[in-house]
């Protein structure tokens, strides 16, 4: 993306999966000119501004990107959970399937 070029993101858990990924490429496409705006949360940051957009729209892509982040954790842990359980109704050890012996 060049200077000037805007970014639009529905929702800023779709731009990145953890807060520490959210934060550096926001602060990277904002050093380099690229107004990011994420329109569920409606905030918008441009030219280099991450830390200067305002003491509370920083705080909020923090607040914002760690309870994002929290969510996909939990929908993880639920997600091998389920795999675990089945595989222990199925009587195996593993999700992954057994290679068969040639």
């Amino acid at each position: 993306m060049r200077e000037g070029d805007p970014l639009v993101v529905h929702s800023l858990d779709r731009l990145a999966r953890n807060l520490e990924d959210l934060l550096g490429l926001v602060r990277t496409l904002t050093d380099r000119g690229v107004t990011v705006t994420f329109v569920s949360e409606r905030l918008t940051f441009t030219g280099g501004e991450v830390d200067k957009a305002g003491a509370m729209a920083t705080m909020m892509l923090q607040m914002l990107g760690a309870v994002a982040q929290f969510e996909r954790s939990l929908t993880n842990q639920g997600a091998s959970a389920r795999r675990h359980r089945h595989c222990q109704e199925q009587g195996r050890l593993s999700w992954k399937k057994a290679i068969p012996d040639s």
